[in-house]
């Protein structure tokens, strides 16, 4: 935590929680930009609601597959951006 993720908005509800974990893990806010500028993540909810937005992710597909049981498939996805068009 430092002086802007300080203030960042947090749901009342999981306050508690945050303030249990916040010196042990590390902050990777969401990359939302609009006309190539960052949005502050305290501002983020706000102009995404309504939003017009294209989305760039990773999408990572496994097969498990084990021996004499059905296989299955298994779907991971990772936001790497997020434009705001409108």
């Amino acid at each position: 935590i430092d002086a802007e993720t300080d203030l960042w908005p947090v749901p009342f509800h999981l306050a508690n929680e945050l303030d249990r974990i916040k010196y042990d893990f590390m902050v990777n806010p969401l990359p939302v930009y609009k006309d190539d500028e960052f949005i502050s993540p305290s501002d983020v909810e706000a102009r995404l609601d309504g939003a017009l937005v294209e989305v760039t992710f990773n999408l990572e597909h496994y097969a498990i597959f084990k021996h004499n049981e059905i296989p299955h498939d298994t779907f991971d996805a990772d936001v790497l951006q997020i434009n705001i068009l409108k």
